[in-house]
């Protein structure tokens, strides 16, 4: 049949359809070499079958299916990939009602060609649709596998380097306090820079080694009974003395209802601790404040501050892995950019949700849910 020998023509005709369209992903020289044959093969083979009536045998079925799969590895879009297909194949119908008039073809014969045209390329879309699917499950598999690796080799080496990095922390409080001997005003203040320097770094061992183990599905929460106000009171006690330095209120306000939550204690007071710390950390001015409400089947606390509040546009990566709310918030107050990431990562893991609001020169409201608890029998008459 005709449409075999235009079969280049055909694939032509497709890309420049698709560069009209707009939908021209950038892709290597080996898939465009691919897509080109997958065009030309998929041509001939129905020049073939409607001529012949022999269709694709099983290798070159197999050879047009894995399209799909090359698709998904190079980073093509199935929605790409799909409307490439159907522009080829309405073409491919074009060119066969152009020879079937020019032939002559009775109209009858005509549509059933063109009938089977569309039957033969639609089957071989869901086959190309079904091998892209296939091949991403195992690219997803494959950076599965690469990111827990990733998780297990940070959580071990941020192990062996906290314990060196407390015995630096250890010697530097030992020579500070003179035990050693009196040092110099110099070497004092040497020696304190070296021990505010290694709290922070260790503090970023233990974010990376908390988030490592999040990840990697090594966290281990002892879910039980938490009473939420004696939680509240103990991150004050640990926390009043940063609000005093900065003249600072620091307050607290539950609701009468708000007492008892399903959570590990440890992990909800590292919550709330981080969000505290990080409204006085960025509260010139003013005040921080707790509070709990009940909102159905749990219990909402909040931490709102009078700060310098987040830009709009940095809502939505403030929870992400090391990032801020931008560079200058970074250089400016320092952090490590992972303590709402694990906040948030930590809550969850308890059946709870993490979010914010805030307004720039006015402040911030960090809030989290947790289950209210519930006692065995009042479950049971439910």
């Amino acid at each position: 049949m005709a449409i075999g020998r235009r079969a280049d023509e055909i694939y032509q005709r497709t890309i420049a359809q698709l560069y009209r369209k707009g939908h021209t992903p950038a892709v290597s020289d080996a898939y465009l070499d691919y897509r080109w044959g997958r065009s030309v093969v998929g041509t001939l083979l129905i020049a073939r079958w409607v001529v012949s009536g022999i269709g694709a045998d099983k290798d070159e079925l197999e050879w047009i299916t894995k399209s799909g799969g090359a698709a998904a590895r190079e980073g093509v879009p199935l929605v790409e990939t799909t409307r490439g297909h159907l522009h080829w194949r309405d073409i491919l119908i074009d060119v066969a009602r152009e020879e079937a008039t020019k032939l002559g073809t009775p109209p009858q014969v005509a549509e059933e060609v063109f009938d089977a045209i569309l039957a033969n390329a639609d089957a071989s879309l869901v086959r190309i649709a079904n091998a892209y699917d296939m091949q991403l499950r195992e690219i997803n598999a494959q950076l599965s596998r690469v990111s827990q690796f990733k998780s297990e080799f940070l959580a071990k080496m941020s192990h062996q380097l906290r314990t060196p990095l407390t015995a630096i922390i250890g010697f530097c409080e030992v020579l500070g306090q003179g035990i050693d001997g009196e040092l110099s005003v110099d070497q004092a203040q040497d020696v304190g820079e070296i021990h505010k320097s290694g709290l922070v770094l260790l503090q970023l061992v233990n974010d990376i080694l908390d988030l490592s183990k999040i990840e990697s599905g090594m966290t281990e929460l002892a879910i039980q009974e938490v009473d939420l106000r004696s939680v509240v009171d103990e991150v004050i006690g640990s926390t009043h003395l940063m609000a005093e330095r900065k003249a600072l209120t620091l307050t607290s306000d539950l609701s009468p209802e708000v007492r008892m939550v399903m959570g590990d204690p440890a992990r909800v007071r590292e919550v709330l601790t981080n969000l505290v710390s990080n409204a006085i950390k960025f509260t010139p001015t003013g005040s921080v404040a707790i509070l709990g409400v009940a909102r159905g089947a749990n219990v909402e606390i909040s931490v709102l501050d009078t700060g310098i509040g987040i830009e709009l546009g940095a809502h939505v990566r403030i929870f992400e892995e090391f990032r801020q709310a931008s560079d200058k918030i970074t250089q400016t107050y320092g952090g490590t950019g992972l303590g709402l990431s694990i906040a948030r990562k930590l809550v969850e893991l308890q059946g709870g949700k993490m979010g914010m609001e805030s307004e720039p020169a006015k402040g911030s409201r960090f809030w989290f849910t947790l289950p209210i608890y519930k006692p065995a029998d009042a479950l049971t008459e439910v």
